[in-house]
């Protein structure tokens, strides 16, 4: 059965049976389809599949070709070697899956449920190191039921306010102790940190497809907040100057709502419904090395394109890593932590003694 009648979309599945004493079946899930790519960006071709300094070059050679290889070696050598089976094995290699399952796995669901009554599904996720926190121990991560919420709903009470003026009646510290005393070890209390959700200003130029006339350097800067551009430029202090890492979007005729914006700290200018920027704000833009952006979309379709920056957040970044490192520091239990995860005590002791006898 194929999706679209197009045989480079149909999923490919290979059933090897078993005597069926273990249950229901193993599914070996993987995808085949790869995100897109622009050819000229790449070094090498991008699915040439090229072999250079001991890797392997390509598009999709990390998600996820390679354990998709691993999985049809396995199946195969099953069936090489005639290995026994106590339950059936399912190959499934589906063709849509960066874009989302409806030519995938909800195809199969959709036109072949049977093939999805399993016992089990080994598919991609998780890593392995051979330490954690300094203790040398193999550790390989199972995503047990991965994007399947839990949800826990916790109330607690307190006196209202504000975080700046802090009392001793708050909600969330009074929440913390009886956590603990219900049983639950609490090891860290995390903040909310906005910038480890903030953009760059290279992705939003790669999202809006966008015109860069100045401020090249500062492509990698990140950007936490975006200000649509005021409407009277004797607010520009009030208005532009609030926030950290901010980005203001403003309507190309208005030079003087660009300028306003130029005066006080700026990760990116972003011009709308324009071509070419004014000429005194490009020169005033790569004077203070700001990325200036110009767009033929309005303000309000740029707005509302921005809203899909949501899916390339990535925690990538040093000024992201600095900050993640700097609350671990400050708001983690590590002596806890690394006490949760070293193994135990008796099962040392165990060791040492099967290694003496």
């Amino acid at each position: 059965v194929s999706p679209q009648g197009d045989t480079c979309e149909e999923p490919l599945v290979a059933r090897l049976p078993g005597d069926g004493t273990r249950g229901k079946p193993l599914i070996l899930l993987n995808h085949t389809d790869v995100v897109p790519f622009e050819e000229e960006h790449w070094s090498e071709p991008p699915l040439s599949g090229l072999i250079k300094d001991g890797m392997i070059w390509g598009r999709g050679t990390l998600d996820m070709k390679g354990m998709g290889v691993m999985e049809l070696m396995s199946f195969l050598l099953h069936v090489r070697h005639k290995l026994p089976l106590r339950r059936e094995i399912i190959f499934m290699a589906v063709a849509d899956e960066e874009a989302g399952p409806e030519f995938g796995v909800e195809f199969l669901d959709r036109e072949q449920p049977q093939l999805l009554d399993v016992a089990y599904v080994i598919n991609e996720g998780g890593t392995g190191t051979m330490e954690v926190l300094g203790v040398e121990r193999p550790t390989m991560n199972i995503g047990v039921a991965e994007k399947g919420p839990f949800w826990l709903k916790l109330r607690t009470t307190g006196r209202p306010g504000h975080g700046s003026v802090p009392h001793d009646d708050n909600a969330a510290d009074r929440l913390v102790p009886e956590l603990e005393a219900a049983g639950a070890s609490v090891i860290a209390v995390l903040p909310e940190e906005r910038l480890m959700l903030a953009t760059t200003v290279r992705q939003v130029v790669d999202l809006l497809g966008a015109r860069l006339f100045a401020g090249r350097s500062g492509l990698d800067r990140l950007i936490e907040h975006f200000l649509i551009g005021g409407l009277v430029t004797e607010w520009g202090g009030n208005y532009f100057n609030r926030l950290p890492n901010q980005a203001v979007i403003a309507r190309g005729g208005r030079a003087d709502i660009g300028m306003a914006a130029l005066n006080f700290p700026l990760n990116a200018l972003v011009l709308t419904g324009c071509a070419q920027p004014p000429a005194y704000v490009a020169q005033r833009a790569e004077a203070l090395d700001v990325p200036l952006l110009t767009l033929e979309r309005d303000t309000h379709e740029t707005a509302e394109a921005l809203e899909a920056l949501a899916g390339t957040v990535t925690v990538h970044h040093p000024e992201k890593i600095e900050r993640f490192t700097e609350m671990v520091e400050r708001s983690v239990d590590l002596d806890a932590l690394a006490g949760r995860l070293a193994p135990p005590k008796q099962s040392r002791r165990r060791a040492r003694a099967s290694r003496s006898t």
